[in-house]
């Protein structure tokens, strides 16, 4: 039986990171847009909390997913 070790090498995070920023962006003003939410009256601490969270969450889903 043979087991296959995958290579996560640099372009591989950088692209899984880029990913992610765009994914959480794109998660992030859905949401804004759907609830009517202008960016002026938000909290930006706390959207930069939840913006950060969403770009790790999913940068760590795609390294996993991609080993």
């Amino acid at each position: 039986m043979e087991t296959r070790r995958c290579r996560i090498d640099r372009d591989m995070i950088i692209g899984c990171a880029i990913m992610a920023l765009l994914g959480s962006v794109g998660i992030v003003f859905s949401i804004l847009f759907v609830f009517g939410i202008d960016l002026q009256e938000c909290n930006m601490t706390f959207l930069t909390t939840i913006f950060f969270t969403l770009a790790f969450m999913i940068w760590g889903i795609l390294l996993c997913r991609n080993c």
